[in-house]
């Protein structure tokens, strides 16, 4: 009764469509749920998937790597090759370059080093630039704007895409009692 109450959509759909299934136990009904459902994809489709993975502006960084790592686990790569392309499903070049910089040995490390990090969202990036300039009256004007968290020119610290610094700490360590 459990299986048959948690089913849902096509599944719910399918088990209705015969009077019989009800009465099926519960291992013939999941034996027959796999084989009608269950899709099976080459291992190039599989890389595939894995190689288009990206980090998307509306998810945690967390996110994406599980979700990259799992990918990962079905096409049984090496740990260089899943470090490489974890890192280039990140799609700003900053974040990317500066992950290189890091020479990360392991996934877990990576991890650990954008848990923090956000990317900025593509509308609202798009939307703040615009009103940016009709602000300051050109494009020219937003060199001159300062990030109050990295103090970084060009951006404001919505749009910033280090981790958020304490108010009054150092803009490169985060200690207190200095600032670069």
């Amino acid at each position: 009764m459990l299986l048959i109450a948690k089913l849902k959509g096509n599944a719910q759909r399918w088990l209705h469509a015969s009077a019989t299934r009800i009465l099926e136990s519960t291992d013939q009904l999941c034996e027959q749920l796999i084989l009608t459902f269950e899709v099976k994809m080459s291992k190039g489709e599989m890389r595939n998937a894995f190689q288009k993975r990206e980090w998307h502006p509306d998810e945690k960084f967390a996110v994406y790597f599980e979700d990259k790592v799992m990918l990962a686990n079905d096409i049984n790569i090496d740990l260089e090759e899943l470090l490489e392309n974890i890192i280039e499903g990140i799609p700003a070049p900053a974040l990317r370059n500066q992950a290189r910089i890091q020479c990360f040995s392991e996934p877990m490390q990576n991890l650990r080093a954008f848990s923090e990090v956000r990317l900025p969202k593509h509308k609202t990036a798009v939307h703040q630039s615009s009103s940016s300039k009709h602000l300051t009256g050109g494009g020219a004007a937003n060199k001159d704007l300062r990030c109050a968290n990295c103090n970084s020119k060009g951006h404001f610290a919505r749009e910033c895409l280090k981790p958020k610094r304490e108010p009054g700490s150092c803009y490169a360590c985060g200690a207190f009692g200095h600032f670069v």
